[in-house]
């Protein structure tokens, strides 16, 4: 996990490697992806981008620093 802190905006990427190779869900219906998403999204002001990929899962998060207690 890495956090990049640009534009008063922190990045966190979450990657797993070595996992048998997944297919992207059709959608993240989840209560775990619900809560992330509504956590991220409406709470810290930010994004989250999900990257299924053949080595492994990448999950982006774009946070504004300013939502983020210190």
């Amino acid at each position: 996990m890495s956090g990049v802190l640009a534009e008063g905006e922190v990045e966190i990427a979450w990657s797993e490697q070595g996992v048998p190779v997944i297919e992207p869900p059709a959608s993240s219906d989840g209560y775990g992806s619900k809560l992330l998403h509504r956590a991220v999204t409406g709470q810290l002001d930010g994004s989250i981008c999900y990257d299924c990929t053949p080595s492994g899962l990448v999950v982006v998060l774009r946070l504004k620093e300013n939502r983020l207690a210190v």
